[in-house]
């Protein structure tokens, strides 16, 4: 949508307000209200000023630019006037440049290294928020009663919710954990990391309303993978599980850098647990199969005779812009390099995952992305500087 079809819209609506929201590094969706007389067709150009702390490294925070982007507007459901939610890029406001750690704008850059790789020129992304009602949880944030779908009506007031607020979901449903699930329609990357994090503000409000707080905790935000050239992909087809051999590199190196890709997915846990939320990835068959797996071969929910794969790793409360834009580079490395899948020996030697005993060793897991960063840096997807808070936040997370 264009910003003049955008005020069209608040006009049509009679929106008195409206938010910018972004993304901070940790995954948390932050905000600023202003008035609907604020915005105009220049807002979405020039941006407006608004304190914002992104670079972790500055001794002090001037100003940032946050720039409204017209495609990524939703209603939200839970004011009692109708307001307006903007998601917003942010710039520097000395050098008016997009910032390295903006999330969003990683994420759209690691999209624009994959088309000028020209391995694709689209990807397709179908992201699934799982949660469960805080009160229901046993010990292991497994719901006990498995009988019955008694988180029904909570689902069905969150679908009602996403649908008034624009977000595009596909189906919702009780998995074989006992857990709500939320699968959203695939879209882009940007676009389907945008809609993730409206469903995730939606699924919080509407548990606080309902007086039922949904927790979103170490369950999952898993994801459905697909790279388009032409408008087809390249992923299926093959004697592989149904995975093409380009789908097959793109596993393998998903699966080689899955130790450094753990520091990223992981971030918004390292403060709170020490439990790793997925398994490690063994490169034989049955266990690529497993419902927990890391990284899988699988077949698209609506489609189910086209193969994808599919990725457990990113928590429901992590940050879906820099997981996807180090998932997009893990696939191009594996995918020009024709990384094969590891061994068991490589699984034995701990050159994947740093995982024992079911705990996530993030002192080994900070060493791998120390001598494992190269791929995140092409096309200056992740600056140096990132990386290296990534790499302090994993160490000393407080």
């Amino acid at each position: 949508m264009k910003p003049k079809a955008v005020l069209a819209y608040c006009r049509e609506k009679g929106i008195r307000s409206f938010d910018l929201r972004y993304t901070d590094l940790l995954g948390g969706w932050r905000q600023v209200t202003l008035p609907i007389a604020n915005l105009s067709e220049g807002s979405f150009e020039e941006g407006l000023g608004q304190e914002a702390v992104l670079d972790p490294f500055a001794s002090y925070h001037p100003y940032s630019i946050l720039v409204p982007q017209s495609q990524a507007h939703y209603l939200d459901p839970f004011t009692q006037q109708p307001a307006l939610v903007l998601v917003a890029a942010i710039q520097d406001i000395l050098q008016r440049e997009d910032s390295p750690f903006d999330s969003r704008f990683v994420a759209a850059q690691s999209l624009r290294y994959l088309q000028s790789t020209a391995i694709a020129d689209e990807v397709r992304v179908r992201i699934s928020v799982q949660f469960s009602p805080a009160s229901n949880q046993d010990a292991e944030g497994i719901t006990p009663d498995r009988n019955t779908d008694s988180q029904f009506l909570i689902r069905s007031r969150v679908a009602d919710h996403s649908a008034e607020a624009g977000v595009s979901v596909d189906r919702h449903f009780l998995n074989s954990k006992g857990i709500s699930e939320f699968a959203l329609q695939p879209k882009s990357i940007l676009e389907a990391c945008d809609d993730a994090a409206m469903l995730r503000y939606v699924i919080e409000q509407t548990g606080a309303l309902s007086n039922q707080p949904l927790e979103l905790g170490l369950h999952w935000a898993s994801s459905q993978w697909s790279l388009l050239r032409d408008r087809q992909s390249i992923f299926s087809g093959g004697v592989y599980q149904g995975i093409s051999d380009i789908g097959r590199h793109a596993l393998g190196g998903v699966l080689q850098h899955s130790a450094a890709l753990s520091c990223v997915y992981w971030l918004s846990e390292t403060g709170r647990s020490e439990h790793s939320p997925s398994s490690i990835p063994f490169s034989n068959e049955f266990e690529l199969q497993s419902p927990d797996a890391f990284c899988k071969p699988s077949f698209d929910a609506t489609s189910p005779r086209e193969s994808v794969l599919e990725l457990h790793a990113v928590p429901a409360s992590g940050n879906y812009y820099l997981g996807c834009a180090a998932t997009i580079m893990a696939m191009i490395d594996g995918i020009q390099n024709k990384t094969p899948l590891p061994s068991r020996e490589q699984v034995d030697a701990g050159s994947v995952i740093p995982v024992v005993q079911n705990r996530w060793d993030r002192q080994k897991a900070a060493e791998a992305l120390d001598v494992d960063s190269d791929f995140l840096t092409q096309g200056d997807v992740f600056s140096e500087d990132l990386i290296d808070w990534i790499r302090g936040r994993v160490q000393s997370p407080s």
